[in-house]
């Protein structure tokens, strides 16, 4: 595994961007994610009040902003959003790191950004459109033979999944 591994740097040229921005999306979710951990994002109901904040500004649509306003902020539903959107952050970071699994989180992270373009303001939303085709780039090239342990499991298995 580790001699396929270390193959996996001679795959393909063109590949290096792709597999160095992979790598560092992996570090900028994994530390958003433990810096959500570590502080009060899943105790305190930040996400409920950005969510008030943000929600008349939004482009969703009304059936989304209507079970937004009506399940998740007043009920303690908030929670469950929360540690959902911080474990899945937490996942892409590992996933992007180490370079496993990586179009199936990619689709993971395609709705996670789906999610966050329904509920964030507008400023943000341009930022999050970004990351989406950059996730749809990753599904597509998968974007984890180069630099990644995928590679192993692309040689041995061939499949759709590496």
């Amino acid at each position: 595994m580790i001699k396929t591994y270390l193959y996996s740097f001679g795959y393909s040229g063109l590949m290096y961007p792709v597999a160095f921005l992979r790598i560092y999306l992996g570090y900028v979710f994994l530390s958003s994610a433990l810096e959500k951990i570590n502080s009060d994002y899943l105790v305190h109901p930040l996400i409920s009040a950005k969510i008030t904040e943000w929600l008349p500004y939004s482009s969703a649509p009304d059936w989304f902003k209507s079970w937004l306003e009506l399940d998740v902020i007043p009920n303690d539903n908030w929670k469950i959003l929360a540690y959902v959107f911080t474990y899945l952050e937490f996942f892409i970071g590992v996933s992007f790191l180490f370079g496993l699994l990586v179009r199936m989180v990619s689709i993971m992270g395609m709705v996670l950004m789906l999610a966050y373009i329904l509920i964030m303001g507008l400023d943000l939303v341009s930022y999050y459109k970004i990351l989406l085709f950059v996730f749809m780039m990753f599904c597509w090239v998968g974007a984890g033979r180069c630099i990644g342990l995928d590679y192993f499991f692309y040689k041995k298995y061939r499949g759709l999944l590496w």
